[in-house]
C-alpha cells in the first residue's frame, strides 16, 4: 500500500480518522482515500510531514528532561552518539527525531541504568573482518639447466 505509513502512523499515535483529518484540514472521506492508496498531493503530504516531525519533537522534550535528572546532556550524546548541542536542539524544538532516537530515549527515561548497556555497546570500536590478503606466488621457473 503506498500510503500505509499514513495510518500505521496515525494508529500508533492512537489518532482516529476524524481527529487527524481535523488536524490536517481534511475531510474524513479524504483521509480514508489517502490510507487506501490515493496519490498524496504536495500540499497535503507536507502537513502530514509536519504534523509527524512536530508531535516527535513534542515527545522528544519530555524524554530529554527526565534522563538529564540522571545523567548530564554531553554524557548522554556521548553514548548515543550524537553530536554535541544535538539534544539541546531537540529541547528547544529544533530537528527531528527518528524513531530510532525516539525510542532510545524513551528506554532511557524509563530506565536511565540501560546506559551502561549502550555505553559497553557504543565503547566497543567497530572492527571489520579482516580480509585474506592474496598473496603473491612466485612465478615457476622454466629454466632449463
Amino acid at each position: 500500500m503506498i500510503n500505509g505509513w499514513v495510518k500505521s502512523w496515525r494508529v500508533s499515535q492512537g489518532l482516529t480518522l476524524a481527529k487527524l483529518a481535523d488536524r490536517l484540514g481534511v475531510s474524513v472521506a479524504e483521509l480514508e482515500m489517502i490510507e487506501l492508496g490515493e496519490p498524496l498531493d504536495r500540499e497535503t503530504a507536507a502537513r502530514i510531514r509536519d504534523l509527524i516531525n512536530t508531535d516527535r519533537r513534542q515527545q522528544a522534550q519530555p524524554l530529554i528532561d527526565r534522563i538529564c535528572r540522571t545523567f548530564s546532556q554531553r554524557r548522554i550524546e556521548h553514548v548515543l552518539g550524537l553530536s554535541q548541542g544535538y539534544l539541546s536542539r531537540l529541547r528547544n524544538g529544533g530537528g527531528n527525531p527518528s524513531p530510532v532516537i525516539l525510542a532510545t530515549l524513551t528506554l532511557l527515561a524509563n530506565d536511565p541504568n540501560r546506559i551502561a548497556e549502550l555505553a559497553g555497546a557504543t565503547a566497543q570500536p567497530h572492527t571489520r573482518p579482516r580480509r585474506m590478503r592474496a598473496t603473491a606466488t612466485p612465478a615457476p621457473n622454466y629454466r632449463s639447466r
